[in-house]
């Protein structure tokens, strides 16, 4: 048993009205068209249908209508989302070594201000604590 799949494709309407005047139905025509241009020698064709063969000229029209509404832009979507992804890498970089200088900034001032507070005037506040018990 041949396991068989949907598949669902766009056409402009004049290569639509081509396609849905031509001998064959729809999905043979465009099955045929397929196993064409993939080159296998064994056509599979639906029992009771003789091989008319597709024209050249038909094959192509469908070839680029698929290209151009299908293939196209999704390359063109590809690339735009490549673009994107490397744009958001390049930001995760740069706050990942924001983020870095930050805290070394932080810990920078925290030791400032430590070493900033008079330790010798804390211990005279102790010991003027004491002396007055």
């Amino acid at each position: 048993m041949v396991e068989n799949k949907l598949v669902a494709v766009r056409f402009n309407m004049d290569l639509y009205n081509k396609i849905d005047t031509h001998e064959l139905g729809n999905s043979d025509l465009i099955r045929n068209a397929v196993i064409q241009f993939l080159d296998e020698s064994n056509e599979i064709l639906p029992e009771g249908t003789e091989d008319i063969g597709i024209s050249d000229e038909l094959y192509n029209e469908v070839y680029n209508s698929m290209y151009n509404t299908e293939i196209s832009p999704l390359k063109q979507e590809i690339n735009y989302l490549k673009d994107k992804i490397g744009g958001l890498e390049t930001t995760s970089y740069d706050l990942k070594e924001d983020k870095i200088f930050l805290q070394n900034q932080l810990h920078a001032q925290t030791v400032l201000i430590v070493a900033k507070t008079p330790l010798l005037s804390r211990i005279k506040m102790k010991l003027l604590k004491q002396s007055s018990e």
